[in-house]
């Protein structure tokens, strides 16, 4: 219809008339709305500045580029240069305009019987459109794509790709088929949020990436208390996509004060970003959604995540950040035992503050039958496997997080992190570089490179790695400790004792880890300050201590009784 009327303007009903004459308003806009865009996709135009496809709000559309008609003996007509570079002949425009409309239009008429692929595969549920038409609500779009990722990923017998590797794909610029390569996804999810006051419209359509086929659509209208239901029923939908009898093991689906949830969901927004003030806003905003709503389980899940992280950074000390976690992911469980990331956080708990190894690995072993796509169960299951020596089972575990989140830095990082205590220190290097292909300034990876280096007697090639992980991480007390380390083994002294006092004066002013200022301690080869500072660790509860039998750097202190004391005080288990 475009096409027939080149520079002017179609109408929506003209097009609703022409296309669609049978459907409903909603179907209608839905549909039209996914043709447009599928349209954009294959033409690679865009809305803000196009070139083929122009939107006119409220009225309908019109086709920007001079078309000449094709004559019934092949003769091509005339194209202009940005339309030359997207296709051989304006015939080909036309088939392939008439089979995405055709394609959406069939999916609304026979939605009812949707198709559904005789095997299972790997789904990624791409970030959702904000439709609101106001920036600040792309929060809302991006929590409600995290939790449908969250409930499909209970699916046990289907391959659900995390969040992390999705997230990069949020503004679509490339086509289906080329972020399923990347992402190794049979099915592809994408759709759209509209919130407009208490209402929220989400529309949903799944598509078999492979062939790039839409095989169901649909929408939902819901009162935002009600959303946590309508979550469930979208992953539970989908679901019935890949399989016709699934179950989906979900939590109680009660009704939530809209509050309640859109401060969760800005808890969720800043936790995501990971760093200490993104974190410690996320707190405030799930603390906001608890007083709220003092039942509200997702709420407790996501403070225990905070808090558990900002432990792990060192950004808090351990005994400000893990207890705080414990009783929020304890609450949690007692609200919602079905919460996987619950499950996790507690583990996590268990596992660098409490050092209850069995209750840790208890509780990751329920957090990922809960939900056995959780790519971070996987993760910290993995980093809790390496810790107790029993590599070859981290290994499975890395393994099957990266294929759920392939994308993931951090990941990619682990799989070298589990090589080096493994002493692979050839496969470790192997798998850091390839991770800084990926991001050069990513510097956990600097960090292990490092430390791969260290651990083959190249102290030059070492330092270089630390130096450039503490300036990517903004001085970072795990890099520059190491970094320490380093100089006191190369013979670089007054640097290495420059770099304790550094780490002192710092700890003056927020948390160090005491275990950090051991460690160069020991680089210097001074015992009995590396022994009192792991001591000062011990009574602080540092969480590095869990490393204390695997950690190299010690070699030289191993055999002091004091030393030999604190291993037993951590109570490893004998058969690791």
């Amino acid at each position: 219809m475009l096409l027939e009327r080149p520079g002017e303007v179609v109408t929506r009903e003209e097009l609703r008339q022409g296309l669609w004459p049978d459907a409903t308003h909603g179907d209608f806009d839905q549909g039209l709305n996914i043709a447009v865009k599928k349209l954009r996709e294959t033409l690679r135009d865009s809305a803000e500045a196009p070139r083929f496809i122009e939107t006119l709000p409220r009225r309908g559309y019109r086709f920007l580029a001079p078309v000449t008609d094709v004559s019934s003996n092949g003769s091509a007509g005339t194209l202009t240069p940005e339309v030359t570079g997207h296709s051989h002949a304006i015939r080909w425009l036309i088939v392939i305009f008439a089979m995405v409309l055709i394609a959406t239009g069939v999916t609304y008429r026979v939605r009812s019987r949707s198709a559904t692929p005789q095997s299972l595969g790997t789904l990624a549920v791409l970030p959702f459109d904000n439709l609101s038409g106001d920036p600040q609500q792309d929060f809302f779009a991006a929590g409600i794509t995290d939790e449908i990722i969250t409930d499909v990923a209970k699916i046990s017998k289907l391959n659900v790709i995390s969040r992390t590797s999705v997230v990069r794909f949020k503004e679509k610029q490339k086509p289906l088929k080329e972020i399923a390569a990347e992402l190794g996804a049979d099915y592809i999810v994408e759709g759209t949020v509209n919130r407009d006051g208490t209402r929220v419209r989400v529309t949903v359509q799944f598509i078999d990436a492979k062939q790039d086929r839409h095989l169901w659509a649909d929408n939902y209208d819901r009162e935002l208390g009600e959303v946590l239901g309508m979550q469930t029923e979208i992953a539970y939908t989908i679901a019935r996509q890949v399989e016709t009898e699934i179950q989906i093991k979900a939590g109680p689906t009660k009704s939530i004060r809209p509050e309640a949830y859109e401060a969760y969901l800005r808890g969720r927004s800043a936790w995501n970003k990971r760093d200490e003030a993104g974190l410690l806003e996320s707190i405030v905003q799930y603390q906001a959604a608890i007083q709220i709503d003092s039942s509200f389980a997702k709420a407790y899940a996501g403070l225990a995540d905070s808090y558990t992280t900002l432990g792990y950074l060192s950004d808090l000390a351990p005994q400000a950040s893990f207890p705080l976690a414990r009783v929020a992911a304890e609450k949690a469980i007692q609200f919602d035992n079905s919460d996987a990331e619950a499950h996790a956080s507690l583990a996590y708990v268990r596992f660098y503050y409490d050092w209850d190894w069995n209750g840790a690995e208890r509780e990751f072993r329920r957090a990922i039958e809960l939900s056995p796509n959780y790519a971070t169960g996987h993760h910290w299951y993995s980093v809790y496997l390496t810790a107790m020596g029993r590599f070859a089972e981290a290994r499975v575990e890395i393994e099957h997080a990266r294929r759920l989140d392939p994308l993931s830095l951090a990941i990619q990082t682990d799989i070298g992190f589990e090589a080096f205590y493994s002493t692979d220190y050839e496969r470790a290097e192997r798998q850091l570089k390839s991770v800084l292909e990926m991001d050069p300034h990513f510097a956990l990876a600097r960090l292990w490179l490092g430390r791969t280096y260290q651990a083959t007697g190249r102290f030059e090639e070492a330092i270089v790695e630390y130096q450039y992980a503490g300036s990517g991480s903004k001085n970072w007390p795990v890099a520059t400790a190491a970094l320490g380390n380093a100089y006191g083994k190369a013979g670089y002294r007054a640097k290495a004792e420059l770099i304790t006092r550094d780490l002192e004066d710092l700890s003056r002013k927020r948390y160090v880890t005491s275990y950090g200022i051991a460690v160069v301690a020991a680089g210097l080869d001074e015992h009995d300050p590396a022994i009192a500072f792991l001591e000062q660790g011990f009574r602080e509860k540092t969480h590095w201590l869990v490393w204390l039998r695997l950690d190299q750097r010690w070699y030289n202190v191993r055999d002091d009784e004091r030393f030999r004391q604190m291993l037993l005080k951590m109570n490893f288990p004998s058969s690791s």
